[in-house]
């Protein structure tokens, strides 16, 4: 089984893994889920009309609630395969208001990676003979409202872990830093939240090939998804990059004295 397939109407937002619970304890506040929503320019009838997707494993992403990023103590990150391996069942997450009410799972099943077309492929790898296409990719993940909302969780998660290990750290904090470490995260927690609601997931149209297994036994990327990687790093860094700005806050925050 190399993934979920789920045919289903409505407005459905989101299939979420639920591996067993030492798993659980394991991810913590996090889970893996995939995006089931609609794109944004159906209308509300075609709600009402069956659809199919299938997802590889590698498409599930983490994902956890702003209050639980808050609570996080350190959690351990636990690769998809392994939540696969100790996979007990499925959550879907379904939209509900007075207009949208009915919602309809008309089959699930596994999904396989089929050997897709050889042709007009293009390995980062000169030596790859591509016999499979084991990955791919959405070009609108590498958008600008995507390395906004990038840039802004990685500096909430950042400044967060910096603050739980300073708060836990034998040496006391004066009140100044712990007033300062805490309204400096509630700033970053609100312009996360506003990056992040113009950032969000939904199926794929038009997937890419990221990744081809070779007819030697190797993998490698493709030269696509090569060249969008480093697009994407480009545009993170000149939009400010990750963590530089909550290296500085942190320092201030740990500098106040009473």
């Amino acid at each position: 089984m190399q993934g979920f397939c789920v045919e289903y109407s409505g407005n459905v937002a989101e299939l979420e893994l639920l591996p067993n619970d030492s798993i659980v304890d394991l991810l913590n506040v996090f889970s893996y889920a995939v995006s089931l929503r609609p794109p944004v320019d159906k209308d509300d009838d075609s709600l009402s009309e069956s659809k199919e997707l299938c997802f590889p494993w590698y498409q599930f992403g983490l994902s956890a609630s702003l209050a639980g990023y808050e609570k996080m103590p350190k959690w351990v990150f636990v690769p998809i395969e392994n939540v696969v391996a100790h996979l007990k069942g499925v959550r879907f997450y379904f939209h509900f208001s007075e207009t949208n009410t009915n919602f309809n799972i008309i089959s699930i099943g596994r999904y396989h990676l089929a050997n897709s077309p050889t042709t007009n492929l293009h390995p980062v790898n000169e030596t790859c003979e591509p016999i499979a296409v084991l990955e791919t990719f959405c070009e609108c993940d590498y958008s600008e409202e995507k390395a906004l909302s990038h840039i802004a969780f990685w500096n909430y998660l950042s400044f967060a872990d910096k603050k739980y290990n300073a708060e836990n750290d034998s040496v006391p904090l004066s009140d100044s830093s712990k007033k300062c470490l805490k309204s400096t995260l509630d700033s970053l927690r609100v312009l996360h939240a506003e990056k992040s609601a113009d950032d969000v997931l939904r199926p794929c149209d038009n997937p890419q090939p990221l990744r081809f297994r070779c007819a030697d036994g190797t993998e490698s990327e493709s030269l696509e998804y090569a060249e969008i990687q480093e697009e994407f790093s480009k545009m993170v860094e000149s939009l400010g990059g990750v963590a530089t700005a909550t290296d500085s806050l942190f320092n201030y925050c740990m500098s106040l004295k009473d």
